[in-house]
């Protein structure tokens, strides 16, 4: 993630923490079923409660959203000038790829730990109960 956050100018640290990834774990934290003491920082001990089971699909949804913010943020443009051009557009395309299939796989690996599917295509799940 660092060279796409170095590339949206999303790299820089404030008091050693880099602010914008403050929301994708706050995100992934909420879209397990966890909760945070605030929504501007997420702590060590917000981090501490997450179980075990659930590390890797915390990592994978911060990585999506991380994703998701850099795609939001990406400015950069074609360059053409005579003969010579920089087709840095390419990234915003890349990216995108990125964000849907992960949206997909995700979405899909961990339907059952989340608390709100992450696309439409999303396994619809059921469960019966006896009265």
């Amino acid at each position: 993630m660092g060279g796409f956050l170095a590339e949206a100018d999303m790299d820089a640290l404030q008091d050693g923490v880099n602010p914008w990834l403050t929301d994708p774990l706050r995100w992934a934290l909420a879209a397990l079923g966890y909760t945070v003491a605030s929504v501007t920082a997420v702590t060590d001990s917000d981090l501490s409660g997450v179980e075990t089971a659930h590390t890797e699909a915390l990592l994978d949804l911060a990585e999506l959203r991380t994703l998701e913010a850099v795609q939001t943020n990406l400015t950069v443009v074609d360059v053409t000038a005579g003969p010579l051009s920089e087709r840095r557009s390419q990234l915003a395309d890349r990216i995108n790829e990125m964000v849907t299939e992960r949206r997909k796989v995700y979405g899909s690996r961990y339907a059952s730990l989340l608390v709100a599917p992450l696309s439409g295509d999303a396994p619809k799940l059921a469960s019966m109960a006896a009265l």
